[in-house]
């Protein structure tokens, strides 16, 4: 593929010698105050450190290595249901004496989660170098902003090689130059094939010693915007975003960690929710259940725009094809053979819009109730009747692997959705268990070792309600069975479990409060990377992981918060906090680690309204509306 862009070529040449300090542009301040304690800020510690910054919104990614000027990897293009790859984002190419941009000498670089601006500046002998990237939180508008101090040397910006560039120079001895010249472009560039149209400009500023070079390039068809104007938009839009929030009294690399989970889903939300969003062609842009069971629970709280859209686009999909454990862009089926048998995606999608009705986030019940339909026929249809009862044979259970007989979760989610219709054939569906009673995770489980968290699941987000000593009993049987090397989501779930029984008030309380804490800071710790993205893997640098970032959020919603969503007729502990639709309810039970004084969940939303949920060490509770 190859951009066809006009491109500019400047040659600068620096006569002054003697070196001064570096005079660098920073971008405005946004409407959030001081980064106190600096949980605002993710800093990189070298340029070779582990970790890119990985800037994306729902449409439109671009991968920045640490301590480079330029984009080396291709960007990624959300279009017509397809994740598409571009070579570059800004296409340009800066050198300084010949040689790329690349951090030398004393580095820093800073991700600031108040605006979404990743910059990083090193300084060497005579020279300063200050590179801020930015890309529009709603829009497919992408910046950079290269900042140079010099004594000699000649710096240059250019077009890709093979591209075809019309060339425009300007020379001058800086220590006089004056003047702002800018080029402003629109063309074509070509996209997997396509033609799309893309709005560019470049602006270069001389002051003293100081060149500022500007890229812009706007793939949404609009005229490029000043660097500063499109940060100003875009710090408004974060500042709107970060009203919604998650603030703890506690350890600040705990905050840090929260609000680095939050940005990564505030930048990557949109109608499929693939595990990477746009940050990442693993996956290729395609949906899982990873959307119901971890993503949507957090995104129905804190951007509700998002979770309706998603909602009603599994509800609308789901009601013309029964929802594939893999589903395409477009809606369909994208399932590989070896995993056709992983049924459980039917139960999820089921067991979501449950709740998003519940939450008022769906838009057309009739896609809804015909969804719903589709599952329970597909159920009934896959149920085998023997002398045990209803079975599902040759399934494939969350942990993945090969096909077992009655997967514990198949089951559970395959009971929930004939209860509504069939109640009497519910409870004939099989559920497996061990020699000594327990639940087990299918039939002949072993109970060696799983990929990752998979019968636990019954116990969160499933709620299966058993007696608090045998839920007990699980729990310590199959936590630490779970694979070191398997994805990130597993110890959010068992966080969560382990919070919900310090909340209940028994014996052991106390004990399950330190253990729900550091499972949850193992749920984050191995994979969150210096600049705030989060790996699939704790020995891989694929970001950024919505899934995982999502779970480490519900674990301090659902687990040390305590809230639940309580479905009609059902009995639950704690206090009750609002009414929801259709008689569900939502109440609370929080249980906050031992070294956090209070969590507040400022300004989620719930049936259109926002509100702030505080709740204390102690255990008191209280919400208000907001104004």
């Amino acid at each position: 593929m190859r951009f066809l862009w006009c491109a500019l070529a400047v040659a600068v040449v620096c006569a002054a010698c003697a070196r001064q300090e570096a005079a660098t542009t920073s971008p405005p301040a946004t409407q959030n105050t001081g980064d106190v304690g600096g949980t605002w800020t993710l800093r990189m510690p070298a340029a070779g450190a582990d970790g890119d910054a990985r800037l994306f919104n729902g449409t439109l990614g671009v991968r920045i290595p640490p301590g480079d000027a330029d984009a080396r990897e291709e960007a990624l293009l959300l279009r017509q249901n397809r994740l598409l790859r571009l070579e570059s984002a800004l296409g340009s190419v800066v050198t300084l004496d010949g040689q790329p941009l690349a951090a030398k000498g004393q580095f820093e670089g800073a991700f600031d989660l108040r605006d979404g601006t990743w910059r990083c500046r090193w300084e060497q002998a005579s020279r300063t170098v200050t590179v801020t990237w930015l890309l529009h939180p709603t829009k497919e508008r992408l910046a950079r902003r290269i900042e140079v101090t010099a004594g000699r040397g000649a710096l240059r910006v250019q077009a890709p090689p093979g591209a075809q560039a019309k060339q425009l120079a300007w020379v001058s001895d800086l220590d006089r130059a004056k003047g702002a010249p800018t080029v402003s472009l629109r063309t074509r560039v070509l996209v997997d094939g396509a033609e799309t149209t893309v709005g560019a400009g470049i602006v270069i500023r001389a002051t003293g010693r100081t060149v500022v070079v500007e890229d812009l390039i706007a793939f949404d068809d609009a005229p490029a915007e000043s660097f500063d104007a499109l940060h100003a938009e875009a710090a408004r839009a974060w500042d709107a975003r970060w009203r919604t929030d998650i603030e703890i009294e506690g350890p600040i690399e705990d905050q840090r960690a929260i609000r680095a989970c939050l940005f990564q889903l505030y930048a990557g939300g949109n109608a499929k929710l693939p595990p990477f969003g746009t940050s990442n062609a693993k996956y290729g842009g395609h949906r899982f259940w990873d959307a119901e069971a971890w993503m949507l629970p957090v995104y129905a709280l804190i951007q509700p725009e998002v979770a309706r859209a998603a909602s009603d686009w599994r509800a609308r999909t789901a009601s013309e094809q029964l929802p594939g454990w893999e589903t395409g862009g477009d809606g369909r089926d994208a399932t590989p053979p070896s995993h056709r048998a992983a049924i459980h995606i039917w139960g999820w999608v089921h067991w979501w819009l449950e709740r998003a009705q519940a939450l008022g986030l769906l838009s057309d019940p009739e896609d809804t109730r015909r969804a719903m339909a589709r599952v329970e026929e597909a159920f009934l249809r896959r149920a085998e009747r023997t002398e045990r009862g209803l079975e599902f044979r040759s399934v494939i259970p969350p942990d993945e692997g090969r096909p077992r007989d009655n997967d514990l979760i198949t089951s559970l989610l395959a009971r929930r959705v004939l209860s509504r219709g069939h109640p009497e054939l519910a409870e004939e569906v099989v559920l497996p268990r061990a020699e000594d009673g327990l639940p087990a995770s299918w039939d002949g489980d072993h109970m060696k070792g799983y990929q990752q968290t998979s019968a636990l699941l019954a116990l969160y987000p499933l709620e299966w309600r058993l007696p608090q000593h045998e839920a007990e009993a699980m729990f310590l049987r199959y936590a630490d069975l779970t694979s070191l090397n398997g994805p990130a989501m597993s110890d959010s779930i068992h966080a969560t479990i382990a919070a919900r029984f310090a909340s209940s008030g028994g014996e052991r309380s106390a004990e399950w409060s330190r253990r729900a804490y550091e499972l949850w800071q193992e749920s984050w710790q191995p994979f969150l990377d210096p600049a705030g993205g989060f790996s699939e893997r704790r020995r891989t640098r694929e970001t950024s992981f919505l899934t995982g970032a999502a779970g480490c959020l519900q674990a301090v919603i659902y687990g040390f918060a305590g809230l639940r969503l309580v479905p009609p007729g059902a009995g639950a502990e704690g206090e009750t906090l609002a009414e929801l639709t259709g008689g569900w309810r939502l109440t609370a039970q929080p249980a906050l680690p031992p070294s956090w004084r209070s969590v507040t969940l400022r300004g989620v939303w719930l049936l259109g309204r926002q509100y702030t949920i505080r709740a204390t060490q102690a255990g008191e509770v209280s919400m208000v509306e907001e104004g």
